[in-house]
Formats: structure tokens, sequence, C-alpha cells
């Protein structure tokens, strides 16, 4: 509990965070630095997978540089500071840790939603510095979100056309990374975890969980 404590703690502070962790030494492609392009980064279960499968079919043929997938507010935080145009996926807290729970069973629901609450508390004060990109938005529409970025950044990334040609693109890359539960048990294994968040003993987590949420004011 203190490390985890310390690690957010950290993370206000993404360059002294970066040089104690791991992370560019085991993700140099992944985490943000000064030759990123993008930082495209949300807690798990917010449509990470998607809008970063879709950022890159939108920019195709170019390649540009991505910074991702490392689930840790450190990286919005750094792009943010460094002028990065950086995108912040957030999901409903309840449907965000069901869904991380129901793939990666090692989590308990109480670690995650704390981890939901320390992760967007943290990126909190760069929110004006930042895209703040709902999960309905990133799989609904995404080319909005890139249009929003384009406006704030003066930047001029390609919109994500959001027709069945690319769905279907993307659908494919994805089957090459299927999830760690079999799909047929996906649904039984959700409804199980929604269960046990719905029981009560999580509430005031939850509660927690869905005010940081608001503050974000989205529809």
């Amino acid at each position: 509990m203190i490390k985890q404590e310390l690690s957010y703690w950290l993370q206000r502070y993404p360059s002294l965070y970066f040089r104690l962790s791991r992370y560019r030494q085991k993700f140099p492609l992944r985490t943000v630095s000064r030759e990123t392009d993008i930082v495209i980064e949300g807690f798990g279960g917010s449509a990470n997978n998607f809008a970063m499968m879709a950022f890159k079919v939108a920019q195709a043929p170019a390649k540009p540089r991505v910074a991702h997938h490392l689930h840790i507010p450190a990286q919005i935080v750094q792009g943010a500071r460094w002028g990065i145009p950086t995108v912040a996926l957030i999901r409903r807290p309840f449907d965000a840790v069901a869904s991380v729970k129901t793939r990666f069973d090692h989590f308990t629901l109480h670690g995650l939603l704390r981890q939901y609450i320390r992760f967007y508390r943290t990126i909190w004060p760069v929110r004006d510095q930042i895209v703040v990109a709902p999960f309905g938005q990133v799989i609904d529409d995404f080319g909005v979100v890139i249009e929003q970025v384009n406006q704030q950044y003066d930047a001029d990334f390609k919109p994500f056309e959001h027709d069945e040609a690319n769905l279907a693109h993307i659908r494919r890359i994805m089957e090459r990374f299927p999830d760690p539960v079999h799909s047929e048990r996906l649904a039984e294994r959700k409804q199980l975890v929604k269960a046990e968040l719905q029981s009560g003993a999580y509430e005031r987590l939850l509660s927690q969980a869905r005010r940081v949420y608001r503050r974000f004011d989205l529809a």
C-alpha cells in the first residue's frame, strides 16, 4: 500500500518518476519522450486498444510515434508538460473496473477502484492542457477526438473515418491479440464481476471514483 501511494505521488513529477522506474528500459517505444508525436493513455478498460489502433489506421502510411498502454498517469502529465498532443481516455469507473477485472482476475476490485481514483486525480491538474476523451466518444466517433487534438495543439493528424471498412480493419488487428479469457466465458465472468461490484461492499470507493469522473464534466 505504501509503495503504491509513493508511486502515484511520484507520478505528479514524471521526469523523476521515469528516472526511478524501469518503464523507459522495458517499453521504450510506448513511453513518452521528446520524440513522441502523441500520447494516448488511460486507465485500463477505457478503449485504449481501439483508440491507439484507430489513430494508427487513420495516419497510415505515416507511422507517428505514439506513447500508449502503460496505464499510468505519468504518461499524461509528462506529455502535457512537454506540450506534446495528449489524449486522456476515461470511462465510467464501474464499467472500466469491471472490464479490467473480467480479463485480469489477479487484480482485486478494491485495488482497481483505488487505482482509478489515483489515476484521474493525478491528471486533474493538467486537464486544461490535454484532450479528455470519454469512452462513448472514442468508440462511436474517434475522428472527433482527433479533430479536438488538431484544434488544441495546432496539429494536422488525419481524423479517423468511422466507417465499416476501417472498423473491420481494426477488428482484424485485434484478432491477433486475443483476450486472456476465452470469448465464450467473458460475458459470464463480467456478469459475476458486476454483481460483486453492486453488492454494496465497494460502495464507498465507487462513490469516490464517480465523483472523480464527474469532475471532468463529461456528458
